[in-house]
């Protein structure tokens, strides 16, 4: 009797504590098509590093034939922060990644930079950025693509 007691109350307690679980999936945010503003992409909250100074800090990239395009977008807290920095098209040689090209970036509250780069067909690359937001540091590395 003691052991059919002891059972049932582990199967209650099990039960209860499977009710309260919530699953968790770690993905990169190049994965996650997220509005610019949101965390969220309709199946999975995100977790991102909290930053004192800034809410949100992208790099992405995408192709069109040989055509790459680059992009960025970092937004302050406060909309009056000073954000600047440097976006840089990296390639892949020889299992390496080396600079293709880079930008100077800077804006007031909101940066948000497409560039436009004639790539080498079959060249894999990617985005990488570094920029200062009021006092923060943010470096950032976008997926890779080939084009």
């Amino acid at each position: 009797m003691f052991i059919k007691k002891t059972c049932s109350v582990a199967v209650v307690i099990i039960s209860a504590i499977s009710l309260f679980a919530v699953p968790v999936h770690a993905r990169s945010l190049a994965q996650v098509h997220t509005n610019i503003d949101g965390l969220y992409d309709g199946n999975f909250a995100i977790v991102v590093p909290a930053w004192s100074e800034t809410s949100t800090a992208m790099a992405r990239i995408s192709t069109s034939g040989t055509t790459v395009f680059p992009s960025m977008h970092v937004r302050a807290i406060n909309s009056a922060t000073r954000i600047s920095g440097t976006m840089i098209l990296e390639e892949s040689r020889n299992g390496s990644w080396v600079s293709a090209a880079s930008w100077a970036v800077s804006a007031t509250g909101v940066l948000n930079i497409e560039r436009t780069f004639s790539g080498t067909s079959g060249t894999t690359y990617r985005t990488r950025f570094a920029v200062t937001v009021g006092s923060e540091r943010i470096e950032r590395t976008s997926a890779s693509v080939r084009a």
